[in-house]
């Protein structure tokens, strides 16, 4: 296996006709959840109780197409989140500086459907680090979909201008079980 454990899927063909213009509205829109507010930048979400209710389209291909390739891509079946909030969450960062700090995540595996595109220049890859703080990165496409071991230490690289980078972030389990708790009122009925 080769570092870092990251696997690519052009989901362009998977995605409705015009699919980015209701990402855009919902990026702009009011349901942003605000993270960090400084002078020059923002990081914001939009949770999935709010995504899965606006872009039924990809609720499906969270619970089907995507966590299939996973799946496939990590040798083991993968299982949604138990929490619809956590499920997918559209990742909006803007302005200069604009970044997601190094961090691992508590899930299994993490998919990432990039919406914006940005060069090297531009800032906004996705950047692993290992243990040595070798790094590597995938620069965002416009309807590519990657998914890494959720441990896998990881970051968006500082936006390098007054650029807005979209992407969402999907979580994957390896067990039903194996979830943060979820109380009844956060659960929701999987289409599994």
């Amino acid at each position: 296996m080769s570092w870092p454990d990251c696997h690519r899927l052009d989901a362009t063909p998977l995605l409705p006709f015009g699919w980015l213009e209701p990402v855009a509205q919902l990026a702009a829109g009011p349901d942003l959840t605000g993270l960090i507010a400084e002078p020059d930048w923002h990081f914001a979400v939009v949770t999935g109780n709010v995504v899965t209710r606006r872009l039924d389209w990809l609720w499906r291909l969270y619970h089907g197409a995507f966590r299939d390739f996973a799946g496939k891509a990590f040798g083991r079946p993968l299982y949604p989140s138990n929490r619809r909030d956590a499920t997918i969450t559209l990742n909006v960062l803007a302005g200069t500086g604009a970044t997601n700090v190094w961090h691992r995540d508590a899930n299994s595996v993490t998919g990432v459907l990039f919406v914006t595109g940005h060069t090297a220049e531009d800032g906004g890859a996705l950047e692993f680090r290992d243990e040595t703080h070798r790094t590597a990165e995938v620069l965002p496409l416009p309807g590519l979909f990657v998914c890494f071991p959720g441990t896998a230490e990881h970051r968006v690289a500082p936006l390098q201008g007054p650029l807005t980078r979209l992407a969402f972030a999907m979580t994957f389990y390896a067990s039903p079980e194996d979830q943060p708790f979820a109380s009844q009122g956060e659960r929701y009925e999987r289409p599994d």
